[in-house]
């Protein structure tokens, strides 16, 4: 069964890329975590679209932030989920049992480490970086 955290992203990630609304990625902060927006309302990080509601719930804190590369939801607080997501550059233990972990790079860490060289400590990117190719796999 597909959680609703994946069913959402897939259905705004398809939604974003067929009316081609790419959107900034919005924090790099070397050496922690990227963070990004899908479809924002505002603009300004407070969250963008959902398909289930103004925030989803806490589904579960199974997986881990053991390793880099993990795919997380970010939320507000509990059960406060939206559409904002981040990936980690490393082990982030102190994030479990707070944010979901909905999966993790399966490729492209080279990318992934390319657009860590573009962070700062104010989080702000060096140069405008965009995701314009993503998408799901099927592997557990």
């Amino acid at each position: 069964m597909i959680s609703d955290y994946v069913r959402n992203g897939q259905v705004i990630n398809r939604n974003e890329f067929d009316k081609e609304l790419f959107r900034k990625m919005r924090e790099v902060l070397p050496p922690m975590l990227m963070k990004h927006d899908l479809l924002l309302s505002s603009n300004d990080g407070s969250g963008g679209e959902r398909n289930y509601g103004k925030t989803l719930a806490d589904e579960n804190f199974n997986n881990k932030h053991s390793k880099p590369g993990t795919l997380s939801m970010t939320n507000f607080g509990s059960n406060t989920n939206n559409s904002q997501f981040f990936i980690t550059y490393i082990e982030l233990p102190f994030f479990d049992d707070t944010y979901i972990v909905l999966g993790e790079i399966s490729s492209g860490m080279d990318v992934m480490h390319a657009i860590m060289n573009q962070g700062s400590v104010t989080g702000r990117p060096k140069t405008d970086i965009m995701i314009v190719e993503c998408g799901t796999t099927n592997e557990n």
